[in-house]
């Protein structure tokens, strides 16, 4: 996580002097919401081993993402659950995020990004979305 954050910040340097706001853009962009990603993530996994009768011994946010410290659960596939709850937990996130794309957008281009937002963020990073969203 903070090894991302501070590649991505280094690479937007190269932006400041045509656009002193694109590193508030990149901090908030790959800051708060990259961690609350992480940390909503390691709760899947956390949460669905506490409810299958496992054990968590914490979360641990660490420069390439994080980790929950959790033990087994009473069977095999309760362990594959606790496996797929993180990822699962990208779902919701999505719908989340996708309604704040809309409500940013104001659906000026569609409900649903086209293939110009993703080859904008694509071939210019951060710099791209928010160019696309004005």
């Amino acid at each position: 996580y903070f090894l991302l954050l501070l590649i991505e910040f280094v690479y937007s340097l190269r932006y400041t002097q045509t656009n002193p706001v694109f590193i508030v853009f990149v901090l908030v962009l790959y800051g708060p919401v990259l961690l609350l990603t992480i940390v909503v993530h390691e709760f899947g996994h956390a949460l669905t081993t506490l409810k299958l009768g496992g054990t968590v011994g914490g979360i641990v946010l660490w420069p390439l993402g994080g980790f929950a410290l959790c033990g087994p659960t009473e069977s095999l596939s309760g362990d594959l659950k606790v496996a797929l709850a993180g990822p699962l937990m990208h779902i919701p996130m999505g719908i989340i995020w996708w309604v704040i794309y809309v409500a940013v957008s104001g659906g000026a281009h569609g409900y649903w990004p086209g293939s110009t937002i993703y080859l904008n963020v694509i071939s210019s990073g951060a710099a791209g979305f928010f160019e696309m969203l004005s």
